[in-house]
């Protein structure tokens, strides 16, 4: 059975959308194959000898199969590849526009979680001042004699005090349809000197940095691992 290069060539650039003589050919030997095989008795010397044939040209025949398709599929992996590297190289500029992109957008609400806290520790900061100042004020009014005013001084501080407390601001975020902004950490250094051998269950030696993100993750920000140092951000996606 023969085939020319540029016969199969014709095939891949054509989609494989018709047959070629050969797969016709081959399509003819193979269709009562599996039948004949199956059909075969084994009883004497005579018919093992011509099983021992048939599978002789099961053999050839499954080699020429090969044979025919070796360029077929070199040249389709090759458009693969070719393929691939075209789009990985269209892809390359937006995946770093967007990396770009989220970094910015992360560090805007990095900042404005910073300023947020701020704001909120100067708020309690000013609550507790007051409700010192009160608690002051009911102590000299006491003093006085004046009770009624120092017990009504004293309440007021109590509830600055509790007020102090509870004070949570929300950060100045825009919402964008499409753009999603989830809080996160980064380790920013490894000491693997310090590092222990097992944190809450978990074996982080050698050092496993996906455990260790796990721990960070699970406790929201709040764990403290000897030798490894991480901050918050903002992990950021985007959605059409």
């Amino acid at each position: 059975m023969s085939f020319t290069t540029d016969t199969k060539v014709a095939v891949i650039e054509a989609g494989h959308a018709i047959e070629t003589e050969q797969e016709i050919e081959f399509a003819s030997s193979i269709s009562s194959i599996e039948a004949e095989a199956n059909g075969f008795t084994v009883s004497t010397a005579e018919d093992y000898e011509k099983a021992g044939l048939f599978g002789r040209k099961l053999k050839l025949l499954a080699e020429q199969v090969k044979n025919y398709w070796k360029i077929p599929k070199e040249l389709a992996h090759k458009a693969h590849a070719d393929i691939c590297a075209k789009e990985k190289e269209m892809l390359s500029p937006i995946q770093a526009a967007e990396k770009a992109l989220k970094a910015k957008m992360s560090n805007y609400n990095v900042r404005q979680e910073r300023i947020n806290r701020e704001v909120e520790e100067a708020a309690r900061k000013s609550a507790r001042e007051a409700a010192e100042r009160k608690l002051e004020e009911a102590i000299a009014l006491s003093q006085e004699g004046n009770d009624d005013d120092a017990e009504i001084a004293l309440e007021e501080s109590t509830i600055m005090e509790d007020v102090s407390s509870t004070i949570t601001l929300s950060a100045d975020k825009p919402q964008v349809k499409g753009v999603l902004a989830k809080k996160d950490w980064v380790i920013k250094s490894i000491d693997p000197s310090k590092v222990p051998t097992e944190i809450a269950g978990t074996v982080i030696r050698p050092v496993d940095e996906k455990a260790v993100m796990r721990l960070i993750r699970a406790s929201k920000g709040q764990i403290k691992i000897e030798g490894i140092e991480f901050e918050e951000t903002v992990s950021m996606a985007f959605r059409k």
